[in-house]
């Protein structure tokens, strides 16, 4: 069932193989695009970024409460940018994921037992649209067809929120009992089959980093285990049944979670911060370390 980094059979299921860089995002500041504000000159520090709504990009600072709002990302001649600032503070270790229409979901802590929504229906806005409360510090998340996936590290955990019924459905175990996570740290879903499908980023036990695919009734359906000592990262679905995975660089990983391409080397392009992914534009968002730079890619 499980492939390693020492013994790996290469996926070739995926129809893509190469990034491409498209643009960087640099120096992101009020004065450059003309926004009216308090100080001379805002500087954006990506912290969190989410691409959601039909064409909006939204990155958040990482002081926690200043947020750039990109609308026509993608139409160069109409793109347009704005910076707000929040009543509510994200701090750096948090994370989002877009919703249905214009909305998009943060999580506001992994200390904190609530998510944030925000939503941004008119030009220029964004507003807090509420928050889910959820037991536990949670981590990583998606959203598919009306439900939002949730991982929890203590206790290890999947949960399922259906945004139309408020109905939780938790992944634990596997229908034989054994305990199905360690410290579950990020997820992607995807539609294989026609059915809905779970990656996730795991530190399994003596020391090994585990991507898992699963089923939501915590059947594991394939696995990759990997000896490298770095803190397992994000997993992004591609859409065609194949993840990104971040380790030791960026990896496209198939649906039968083996190895298909290092598309990103660490060594050459440094430590990404943070990151997200656009199914529907095929676009990898990358913000540097140590940089205000955000690298914008296109898987082909």
């Amino acid at each position: 069932m499980a492939s390693s980094d020492s013994e790996l059979n290469r996926g070739s299921t995926t129809a893509y193989s190469t990034l491409v860089q498209s643009e960087i995002l640099d120096n992101i500041t009020s004065s450059r695009y003309g926004v009216s504000w308090s100080h001379s000159e805002m500087v954006i520090y990506p912290n969190i970024i989410c691409y959601f709504g039909n064409d909006k990009l939204v990155v958040f600072d990482r002081d926690g409460q200043n947020v750039a709002l990109y609308e026509n990302f993608c139409d160069v001649q109409r793109r347009s940018m704005s910076i707000r600032s929040l009543s509510t503070f994200i701090p750096v270790d948090s994370c989002s994921t877009a919703l249905d229409g214009n909305r998009f979901v943060v999580v506001s802590s992994p200390n904190k037992s609530f998510l944030t929504i925000f939503s941004s229906e008119n030009p220029g806005e964004l507003k807090e649209d509420g928050k889910l409360n959820v037991k536990g510090g949670c981590h990583g998340l998606d959203f598919i067809d009306g439900k939002l996936y949730v991982c929890f590290k203590d206790p290890p955990k999947i949960s399922i929120l259906d945004m139309n019924t408020g109905f939780i459905h938790n992944i634990e175990n596997e229908p034989k009992g054994n305990q199905l996570f360690t410290a579950p740290s990020h997820i992607a879903v995807d539609i294989c089959s026609n059915k809905e499908v779970i990656y996730v980023s795991d530190e399994a036990s003596w020391g090994l980093r585990r991507l898992t695919k699963i089923d939501t009734q915590g059947n594991i359906l394939s696995s990759f285990l990997s000896l490298t000592a770095e803190e397992p990262k994000q997993v992004m679905a591609v859409g065609d049944g194949s993840v990104l995975f971040v380790l030791d660089g960026i990896r496209l990983m198939s649906e039968r979670c083996q190895e298909v391409v290092k598309l990103l080397d660490e060594t050459h392009a440094g430590s990404f911060t943070c990151m997200c992914y656009s199914k529907q534009r095929h676009m990898l968002f990358l913000r540097l370390d140590n940089t205000t730079q955000i690298v914008v890619y296109k898987l082909t």
